[in-house]
């Protein structure tokens, strides 16, 4: 697995897509500092969407990532930061 490099802005970019798809909203109404769970998304949700992060990466994530990191602003720029980018 080759390590990807993105930014913070892509980073929210694609989980905020990905949100979206899931819950039939706009992108536009997907909120950076909402929690996961405030969106109606269930662990296996959240899941699915670190493991797309990951695939799409070339990295490991933390499975507690989004318990520690729960809006997409904070996950976001802690992915960036394990990536080495900001």
């Amino acid at each position: 697995m080759s390590k990807c490099m993105a930014s913070t802005n892509e980073i929210f970019a694609r989980c905020a897509s990905f949100i979206a798809e899931q819950i039939h909203v706009p992108v536009s109404g997907i909120g950076a500092d909402v929690e996961f769970d405030d969106f109606g998304l269930d662990s296996a949700l959240v899941t699915t969407m670190l493991i797309d992060l990951e695939e799409w990466l070339g990295v490991e994530l933390s499975p507690s990532l989004v318990f520690e990191e729960p809006t997409l602003n904070r996950l976001s720029r802690a992915v960036a930061r394990q990536l080495g980018g900001a």
